[in-house]
């Protein structure tokens, strides 16, 4: 399967439309990609946190929404939607 399209409504949120694959009938995989994701950047560190929605409501219907959030300051500062780098693949 490829991607055919791909948006971004908001800071932290993906629209990926996969043909032939139908979010909440079909399973997703995603992970941060460490290379260019901010995790140990902070201080005392940050890490990245990159989620598949299993129920949508900012994507259209049938797309996979993608969350991405930054765990600023080791916690302290709370977590943050932000935008991330990270691989997506649909089995």
């Amino acid at each position: 399967m490829g991607i055919s399209g791909v948006t971004h409504p908001a800071t932290g949120v993906y629209c990926i439309a996969v043909p032939g694959a139908f979010a909440g009938v079909d399973v997703a995989f995603v992970g941060a990609d460490y290379t260019f994701d901010t995790t140990g950047t902070g201080s005392p560190g940050e890490a990245t946190i990159v989620e598949v929605a299993s129920a949508t409501g900012g994507c259209p219907v049938g797309q996979f929404e993608i969350h991405t959030y930054r765990n600023a300051n080791g916690g302290v500062g709370g977590v943050q939607s932000y935008d991330e780098s990270f691989y997506f693949m649909v089995p």
